[in-house]
């Protein structure tokens, strides 16, 4: 964000901004660099008092401590502090009492366990009008993770994207807000480490005055790409006993060891590595161009297997209707069996890099006839076609034609013609747009980002994490 330190120096010298407040030019500064940073409440001498509240700040009292707050975000604290809190036994306990809950835990926790036991039960305590809940996630993939959950008389369920959850045009509007709410009593959010706070906020002020709100996730994963990092505001939640909280420790889908695996790669990163970890595996390069060049044969190699033609063969031949949609499972089957993920998407080691090698030696090898079953991933919001930035799919030659297959909301697929869609390769995709998704296997290309700090070891972990049974780890000798 190249722009920052300007902006941070626009909104300092802001004065009706800071309208009340008697805060000196470093004192503006700081705080704007925490707020940029995701601290969003700052303690504040019991005995401050502002003499205004027309600007951007505004005061607040949690737990006898008075907070400075962003007014963007008052609303949304507001909330919370509104909903009572008193721990249950469970995760389970606390949201059937209605209480509002942040769901933390790893891998394999049973985080989309507990909520769906949650909606299991909760449909059979209605006794009046039935329930409407909506558990909705950042990306198509992590909203389907409910798909296969079913409403029943007393409970109305609905799995969806944030996007169509508040119905955002085009234009960044949203069609719910204060004055024309969601109509769901419950609200599930999946995935929170990759909400903005923003767009948190923005969901808040569409809730009905009754809602529930259950917030779930990894929060030791990356947080959102664009916006401000949604982690500092949880904390506030959790210091300050807004919220019912309850991390999970014991992994259900992996064995003690390769959780502990997972444990060290956050704490140490590379260092956590070791020749005792399990279902991580360090591969160490001179150069980088041997990095692509490893990965670029294997993928070809997968690409021109018995196993691929077999399934190119189905997509182009199966009739319109089941046989279709049984060619297609096969398909995003094959593809999510494997996925490189890179740091970044520039430079010699980025997916665009890994993406032109793959793409130049399948056309150097004319190994594939047409580009049935190339992956691709969606680079544009396309709200005509219900497609967002980061959703993958595939493209299949049908009848002559070309086609993008997608997956859409309903938890079937779309066949959408390339040309009326902004796409590009998928063989390799970065780290951030893989969140929300799951493979059996990953290879990941990484470097160390210049702005991310020593210790911060959230993008290694988000990557290895995205793999059911093994992760290798390419980086070059430094």
């Amino acid at each position: 964000m190249n722009e920052y330190p300007q902006l941070v120096n626009r909104l300092a010298r802001d004065e009706a901004a800071w309208r009340g407040f008697e805060f000196s030019a470093a004192e503006r500064k700081n705080i704007l660099q925490r707020i940029f940073s995701g601290d969003i409440a700052f303690a504040v001498d019991t005995g401050f008092v502002a003499t205004a509240e027309n600007g951007a700040f505004t005061l607040r009292n949690f737990n006898a401590t008075q907070f400075l707050l962003p007014l963007r975000y008052a609303a949304c604290i507001d909330f919370f502090a509104k909903r009572k809190i008193a721990a249950a036994a469970s995760p389970v306990e606390a949201m059937l009492a209605r209480n509002c809950v942040l769901l933390t835990g790893g891998p394999g926790t049973g985080k989309s366990h507990q909520i769906a036991d949650f909606v299991q039960q909760v449909g059979q305590k209605v006794r009046e009008k039935p329930l409407r809940i909506a558990i909705a996630a950042p990306t198509g993939k992590a909203a389907a993770r409910f798909a296969s959950l079913t409403g029943t008389t007393q409970v109305l369920l609905e799995c969806k994207t944030l996007h169509r959850l508040l119905g955002l045009s085009a234009s960044g509007r949203a069609r719910y807000n204060a004055q024309n709410p969601l109509p769901f009593d419950i609200v599930i959010v999946d995935e929170i480490s990759m909400v903005d706070l923003g767009f948190l906020a923005t969901l808040v002020r569409a809730l009905s005055g009754k809602a529930q709100l259950i917030l779930s996730g990894d929060t030791a994963q990356l947080p959102s790409v664009d916006g401000i990092d949604i982690g500092g505001f949880l904390n506030v939640l959790r210091a300050q006993r807004l919220v019912d909280f309850y991390k999970l420790t014991v992994s259900h889908r992996f064995t003690e060891t390769r959780a502990a695996s997972y444990r060290a790669v956050a704490d140490k990163g590379l260092a956590g590595i070791t020749a005792a970890a399990e279902g991580i595996e360090l591969r160490i390069f001179q150069r980088s161009h041997e990095i692509i060049e490893t990965i670029a044969q294997d993928i070809q190699l997968r690409l021109q297997s018995t196993e691929a033609e077999s399934i190119r063969q189905q997509l182009r031949t199966a009739a319109d209707g089941h046989e279709l949609q049984k060619a297609t499972a096969a398909a995003f089957e094959f593809l999510e069996k494997f996925v490189v993920l890179t740091t970044r998407r520039e430079g010699s080691l980025g997916s665009e890099s890994m993406n032109e090698r793959v793409h130049k030696q399948s056309a150097d090898n004319n190994a594939i006839q047409d580009r049935t079953l190339v992956p691709i991933i969606v680079t544009a919001n396309n709200y005509r076609f219900g497609v967002f930035n980061g959703d993958t799919g595939f493209l299949c030659r049908r009848n002559g034609k070309d086609y993008a297959i997608l997956r859409n909301q309903a938890g079937g697929y779309s066949l959408i013609q390339p040309e009326e869609i902004l796409w590009a390769n998928a063989y390799a995709i970065t780290i951030h747009k893989s969140q929300g998704s799951e493979y059996e296997r990953v290879a990941v290309i990484y470097e160390k980002t210049a702005d991310a700090a020593p210790s911060d070891n959230r993008l290694l972990y988000t990557a290895v994490t995205r793999a059911r049974t093994h992760a290798t780890v390419f980086t070059v000798r430094e």
